[in-house]
């Protein structure tokens, strides 16, 4: 299984090269970076009724591929709950450290250079079956309906480094 999370991202591919089941596992593995309470002063929209007091959620919530996710996450949880729990686990609930590791970058020179870094690693807990993971991301690529599209405004939030503007 190919993992997102050693990439990179400000020196990747653009997301638009990816298959839809690497684009489900960008949105996966950022999903509480997406419906983090603290972006929904700034980037919210009702979720209801227009009775002023639902919560408010990030605009990122209510892009089309969100929540097409969300909902082949509903049917997932109803086939297979056993395979949503290690999926939610694993991508959504994920741990992460900062652990030193030889990288490659590009010098100033545009050559790429590889030298010491840092690089973001996953930590699995031992409970989790690779294999269900694995299982779980088929049968959401299976009943996604349409293409996966990662927004460019999460892609570049997510990516690139923050200017002050």
């Amino acid at each position: 299984m190919r993992e997102l999370s050693t990439y990179t991202y400000a020196s990747d591919v653009h997301p638009d090269k990816w298959t839809n089941r690497e684009r489900i596992q960008f949105l996966l593995d950022r999903w509480d970076d997406i419906f983090a309470p603290n972006m929904a002063s700034s980037l919210s929209g009702l979720t209801g009724g227009g009775s002023g007091l639902e919560p408010r959620l990030p605009v990122m919530a209510h892009h089309r591929s969100v929540r097409e996710l969300d909902r082949c996450l509903g049917v997932l949880v109803e086939r297979a709950p056993t395979l949503y729990r290690h999926l939610k686990a694993y991508r959504c609930n994920a741990e992460w450290r900062q652990v030193k590791a030889k990288i490659k970058f590009r010098g100033p020179n545009g050559r790429e250079v590889g030298g010491d870094g840092w690089k973001k690693e996953r930590i699995v807990p031992s409970w989790i079956s690779l294999k269900s993971v694995r299982l779980a991301e088929d049968l959401l690529v299976a009943v996604f309906r349409g293409d996966v599209f990662i927004p460019d405004d999460l892609w570049n939030g997510l990516t690139k480094p923050v200017t002050g503007q």
